[in-house]
């Protein structure tokens, strides 16, 4: 049957669109949005997509303290890894969030999809990158690497900032693989697991049950603890949320 996703060329559009927003708000005012996803993005009259709901952003040069410590704030479908566990976010992690939503307009399926938000967070910290093509295979190799790229684990291996991203969507555009390139030397899991050494340290994953990781040192078994009572926080929040 026909993919249930939109069409490549007008997806791409609408990112480029978004894509150039954000890269206003970040450039002059150092605002990262931190709640990306297909919900917030609203086409006006004259076809022209707006990014709504800046209800969570924040601007980087703000007092941390003056925000939640520890509380996982966003949607979890398109929340990037370093967000889901409470580091320090830049563009890039809004970067990966767009590259989530992109994916879930192009596929029309969520890139990662679970029974509780902390199954899906843990997903985005330590899943594979679904393949696109699998879910829609009208989507071009050259979007397909967009898209992985994007939404890279570390963020290191994402467009190093809108400016970069904004180049590889025309370059995709225009047919052509984007600048930003993934890393073809090992799987895109092994090069992330570096990047998260303690990723089953830090949110519940299949990892565990499989004997493959050494256990914990002294310092990880008390950031562990740390880190359940930050998960914990984050689960009471959307509990409350979701019941207010």
């Amino acid at each position: 049957g026909e993919p249930n996703g939109r069409p490549e060329g007008e997806v791409l559009q609408i990112g480029r669109y978004i894509a150039d927003a954000l890269h206003y708000g970040w450039e002059n005012f150092g605002i990262i949005h931190r709640d990306i996803k297909p919900a917030n993005i609203m086409i006006d009259s004259d076809g022209v997509p707006k990014l709504m709901d800046m209800g969570i952003s924040k601007m980087t040069s703000e007092d941390s303290s003056l925000t939640m410590t520890g509380a996982i704030i966003g949607t979890p479908y398109y929340m990037s890894p370093e967000q889901s566990m409470s580091d320090e976010l830049d563009c890039r992690g809004d970067i990966y969030s767009l590259g989530a939503t992109l994916y879930h307009c192009m596929t029309g399926s969520l890139p990662y999809n679970a029974d509780t938000p902390l199954r899906v967070l843990a997903q985005h910290v330590s899943q594979p990158f679904p393949p696109p093509q699998q879910r829609n295979p009208q989507i071009s190799d050259q979007c397909a690497v967009l898209l992985e790229v994007m939404m890279a684990k570390d963020p290191e291996k994402r467009p190093k900032d809108w400016d970069a991203l904004i180049h590889d969507i025309d370059l995709v555009l225009d047919g052509e693989f984007p600048e930003t390139r993934r890393d073809d030397n090992i799987t895109m899991f092994e090069s992330d697991h570096k990047y998260y050494p303690t990723v089953v340290d830090r949110l519940p994953s299949e990892l565990e049950k499989t004997g493959d990781v050494p256990p914990p040192t002294k310092l990880q078994t008390t950031e562990r603890i740390f880190n359940l009572v930050q998960v914990i926080v984050g689960i009471v929040v959307l509990l409350l949320i979701a019941w207010g």
